[in-house]
Formats: C-alpha cells, structure tokens, sequence
C-alpha cells in the first residue's frame, strides 16, 4: 500500500481518542504523524497551539507562489470518537480493514482522512 491510502491507514491504527478518561499520547501521536505527512507534501511552516481540555491544534500553511492567489482554508479535527463495545465491529476499529470494496477502521470515513484531502489540495494547487 503506498501513498494517501498508506498514510490513511497509519493514522486509522491510532486510537486516537480525545475524551477523558482516554490516554493522550495516541492524540499527540496522531498530532506528529499528521505533522510529518503534512511536511511530505511541502508545508513547511506548523505550529502545535496546545489548548485546555482538547487535542494539540495544528496550524499550518503553504505560502501561495502569488500573493495575489486566494486563499484557501482547511479546517478540521483528527481524534476519533470511542469506538464502542469493539465485538459489534465486522473487524477491529483500529485495524483498517479492507472490506467490501473499501477500508474499515475508525474515523476513516470521517477527518481521518483530513490528511489526504490536503495532499489532494495540494497536488492540484500547482495545475
């Protein structure tokens, strides 16, 4: 598996789970590989801004190669919702699983994906 489908399932085996009572380190985890991906497609500039009671923000931005280009905003989240009694999942939440045509796994289908949306903005930025 290789490019935004192999950076997917890196950040879906994270459990990252942002709630009390849930370890932080998986949220932080999954603050560094976005960090690291978000690098892989050139942004060079982020900032980690750490707030009371939710997952460490990330603030990044790709300078545009006009000042005079808009701009565009992403705005999203990357820690999942609990994953609930884990026996009624058809494969275990923080193992993407391909199935039926596509990939299971917790918040794959949600902001998980964040990371390739931006990847996919910026691979057309430059056409």
């Amino acid at each position: 598996m290789e490019g935004l489908l192999a950076d997917l399932v890196r950040l879906a085996e994270i459990p990252s789970v942002a709630f009390p009572g849930y370890p932080e380190e998986p949220v932080r985890a999954a603050h560094d590989l976005l960090v690291e991906l978000l690098r892989g497609i050139g942004v060079e500039h982020s900032e980690r801004i750490d707030l009371p009671g939710t997952a460490p923000v990330i603030f990044a931005e790709i300078p545009p190669p006009d000042p005079a280009a808009p701009t565009v905003l992403l705005y999203s989240h990357y820690d999942v919702q609990p994953a609930g009694d884990e026996r009624l999942w058809r494969s275990p939440p923080f193992e993407p699983t391909p199935i039926e045509g596509g990939l299971r796994g917790r918040g794959i289908a949600d902001d998980e994906n964040y990371a390739n949306g931006a990847a996919a903005v910026r691979d057309r930025a430059d056409e």
